[in-house]
Formats: structure tokens, sequence, C-alpha cells
């Protein structure tokens, strides 16, 4: 759900962020930061975004 999300996010030519997800997925800022595996995806696809235009 959060790399698709994410993938059209970026398709739309904006950045992805905790903000843009939380809105569009509709969970809140503590599931993002406090789920282990959750925020390890986060990481993974900030850094692809910071390192290329798409992932």
């Amino acid at each position: 759900m959060i790399r698709q999300e994410s993938a059209r996010i970026v398709d739309e030519g904006e950045e992805v962020s905790i903000r843009q997800l939380m809105w569009r997925i509709g969970l809140s800022r503590g599931f993002f930061y406090k789920n282990t595996q959750v925020r390890k995806e986060n990481d993974r696809i900030f850094e692809l975004q910071v390192n290329s235009d798409r992932f």
C-alpha cells in the first residue's frame, strides 16, 4: 500500500513525505514512525528518491 501510493506521488511529480502518505492513506503519523517495518520501507523510498528520479 505504501509503495503503491508512493509511486503515485512520484508519478504526479511530487516529493514523497510522511505528511503526503498520512493524507492519502489515512493512517496516523505514529503508524509511520512506530512501525519498524513501515519505517524501513519509508526510509528506503526516501533514500531512493534522493538518489534518483524514480524508484
